[in-house]
């Protein structure tokens, strides 16, 4: 709930300088947070700061332009959402809002949190064709409400799906830290891998086992190398 996500936040271990905002559909409600280190400080429509004519208030809705202290992002927000106020749909805000005060460089995203709809755009990557701006770019529209329908039984795939890479990944970084050829952890063994036998397999699986004596080339001389480098 809201009121979960606010304990939340007054109760973490804050470190840096953000504004946040936290909404709930179902209640239709929404706060805008002052975060640091030292505050978290809650804003509604009707008390939301800072107190600027660059930053008027709006009924029913809390806005910042950029950062806390950004006048002329501020100004011009504030004014495309008084024009279109009571009228405030993803599609006016991708069209009319965000593009017009060009907020959201990199990455934007825009939440209808009644519908349950994610609309999101990111910036131009190296290469590509179209405008720079994640803003100016064309959004791609996700429904959020086969996500959160999910229960626990639907996602065990996907838990198991981790918890198996993750062992994998865990496995194989302690088989090279306490068995493998390549790493040294004292002076004593600055060069582990001449301890590889001649006819040692080092590879975790496999299927010729260990090789025969036969089978490894023993160079006697450097004419022997020539066809071989």
């Amino acid at each position: 709930t809201l009121e979960d996500a606010l304990n939340r936040i007054t109760n973490a271990h804050r470190t840096c300088d953000l504004i946040l905002g936290v909404g709930d559909g179902k209640s239709s409600s929404f706060r805008g947070i002052q975060y640091s280190a030292s505050v978290a400080n809650y804003f509604t429509d009707t008390d939301n700061r800072p107190v600027a004519d660059w930053h008027p208030r709006i009924q029913d809705i809390v806005y910042y332009g950029m950062d806390w202290l950004c006048p002329g992002y501020s100004k011009v927000l504030a004014r495309q959402l008084q024009a279109y106020h009571g009228d405030i749909t993803p599609e006016n805000t991708i069209a009319n809002i965000t593009a017009i005060a060009q907020t959201g460089d990199l990455h934007t995203a825009i939440y209808s949190l009644t519908d349950n709809i994610l609309y999101v755009a990111n910036a131009r990557r190296d290469g590509a064709s179209g405008p720079e701006m994640a803003y100016d770019r064309s959004f791609v529209r996700i429904d959020m409400k086969p996500v959160f329908a999910l229960n626990q039984y639907e996602l065990a795939p996907l838990a198991a799906c981790v918890a198996l890479g993750t062992a994998m990944a865990t496995g194989h970084i302690l088989r090279n830290s306490l068995n493998g050829y390549t790493l040294a952890w004292t002076r004593d063994s600055t060069h582990p891998w001449n301890n590889i036998k001649s006819t040692q397999n080092t590879k975790l699986l496999g299927l010729q086992g260990e090789y025969k004596h036969e089978d490894v080339f023993k160079p006697q001389s450097s004419d022997d190398l020539r066809g071989r480098l």
